[in-house]
């Protein structure tokens, strides 16, 4: 079986829902000898922000000199994007035989696993085998159920929350931030920026666990990546590395020079792409075109994104623009709604993301044209049109 056959196969372990219980990652890692207790971890949790948070401060640490791991989701294109030492995805060949020793040891002593459970033990393995001096760690969602949260890491680093997988992580703010502050852990120091509109549970929580709280401000050195939103995922890595000891030089290095793909990244001169995928990310994207749209002739929007994602919240909040395409994700079966559904929405349906975006530039070629609603949108669009 060639590769794309075998992960295709793997994802068929994806479920929807979180599994209420650590004890399947538990069980696997026992059999293993639980080598993600030797890891040196900083653990990521929040609605948005998160790979951007990784992103940057796993570069400050690559610049420190240290051999860094980093363990983000979803992928982009390939599911080895998620399983990262010092910027260079797993083989193909290690990534299979992690995945293909996780999974026997699993039916031997009859644990069933999810694919994100699958994921992480992968995770745990190889960076422990290939010895990283740090693992920048991203739940996936939430946090106390999060199969993410049995390690013990030496930072806890939360970005912000926001309205986001309320099916699974309750209808409010606080409920959500409640489940996301369990990754905290006992005398382990936690940051999050002074904005965060869970900061107070996050104090709270911080306070019962005797667990020291530096609470982060806006970064105002230089960051390479787009959006005045990201002085607030920078001002977070800087407070992290402060604490981490890095010296200061290295830290400004690290944020200026980072990289990561499909945040308000421009993959030619009038195609912007961004993973927003819930209300608030869409709310910052427009904050970010509307920055920048006077520099076009008008603005052209292609959405599509899951059917659990609030779909009406995130319309009203897409940018102004003079065309609305729908588009279907490659990776998707959940994509697009059907407009008819909706009221009073005009927009025009092209289910393929490479037809959508040809569309979109013969039809507004002096537009910006804004590629949104899922990471795997964004991840179809670099596939087709980044060089």
């Amino acid at each position: 079986m060639d590769y794309e056959n075998y992960t295709e196969q793997l994802f068929k372990l994806k479920r929807l829902g979180i599994n209420p219980s650590l004890e399947p990652i538990i069980q696997i890692m026992n059999v293993f000898g639980n080598p993600q207790n030797k890891l040196k971890c900083i653990h990521i949790a929040g609605t948005n922000g998160k790979g951007s948070v990784c992103a940057m401060t796993t570069n400050v640490l690559i610049n420190a000199g240290y051999k860094v791991g980093r363990y983000i989701s979803p992928h982009l294109i390939d599911v080895r994007e998620r399983f990262v030492i010092n910027d260079e995805m797993i083989p193909k060949e290690k990534f299979v035989e992690y995945s293909e020793s996780v999974l026997n040891k699993a039916k031997e002593n009859n644990i069933n696993l999810t694919f994100f459970e699958l994921t992480t033990a992968i995770c745990f393995l190889y960076f422990f085998d290939e010895k990283v001096d740090y693992a920048v760690i991203e739940t996936g969602i939430g946090g106390t159920w999060d199969s993410t949260n049995i390690i013990k890491p030496l930072i806890s680093v939360f970005t912000m929350i926001d309205l986001d997988h309320m099916e699974f992580l309750g209808d409010t703010i606080e409920k959500i931030a409640k489940d996301k502050s369990g990754i905290i852990k006992e005398k382990i120091p936690v940051v999050a920026h002074e904005r965060n509109v869970g900061l107070e549970i996050i104090k709270n929580k911080s306070k019962e666990k005797n667990s020291k709280l530096i609470v982060a401000i806006d970064y105002n050195g230089k960051i390479s990546l787009n959006g005045e939103f990201q002085k607030e995922n920078a001002g977070i890595v800087y407070s992290v590395c402060q604490e981490l000891g890095i010296d200061e030089n290295i830290i400004q290095k690290g944020i200026k020079e980072a990289y990561w793909p499909a945040r308000c990244e421009f993959i030619k001169d009038n195609l912007l792409i961004d993973g927003a995928h819930n209300p608030s990310g869409i709310k910052v994207l427009t904050k970010y075109v509307d920055s920048i749209r006077n520099k076009f002739k008008g603005v052209t929007v292609i959405f599509g994104c899951g059917q659990n994602k609030d779909f009406k919240s995130m319309l009203k909040l897409l940018p102004e623009n003079d065309l609305l395409i729908f588009t279907q994700s490659s990776k998707s079966k959940n994509e697009p709604r059907n407009p008819q559904d909706f009221e009073n929405v005009q927009a025009m349906i092209i289910s393929n993301v490479k037809d959508a975006v040809e569309s979109a530039m013969n039809l507004t070629p002096d537009n910006l044209i804004v590629c949104c609603g899922s990471l795997y949108i964004a991840g179809d669009v670099i596939s087709e049109f980044k060089k």
